[in-house]
């Protein structure tokens, strides 16, 4: 749920040594609860994005965003009942097991054009 972890991951690549360019890959299954996972780590992401403004020669604090909406923004996506877990457990459930949804198999070729493209 945390956007960071991506970006901590790319940092760790490198102060290890790397010295090009790291790309984090996330593989999300379709019709599951990945996808509202991975849209709660955007909103959370934005959120971020919205509270630290870029500017000349780095990152500093905005000081005409209003902090405190922000932080309510964020304590909201936070909060999950038991039924929204729930409902995001059970997203999807029926296209996953449905026998009529052919699997669509990608090439080789295709795949090395989706990495290419990457």
């Amino acid at each position: 749920w945390n956007p960071q972890v991506d970006l901590q991951a790319q940092d760790r690549a490198h102060r290890i040594g790397q010295t090009k360019q790291v790309k984090v890959y996330r593989l999300i299954c379709e019709n599951t609860m990945e996808e509202r996972v991975l849209s709660r780590s955007r909103q959370k992401l934005i959120l971020s994005a919205m509270t630290v403004k870029g500017g000349g020669g780095g990152l500093h604090m905005d000081v005409d965003m209003d902090a405190e909406a922000a932080e309510q923004g964020q304590n909201e996506m936070e909060k999950l009942t038991a039924t929204e877990l729930s409902a995001m457990l059970a997203h999807g459930a029926t296209a996953i097991f449905d026998e009529d949804d052919p699997a669509v198999e990608l090439t080789e070729a295709e795949y090395d054009a989706v990495l290419e493209g990457a």
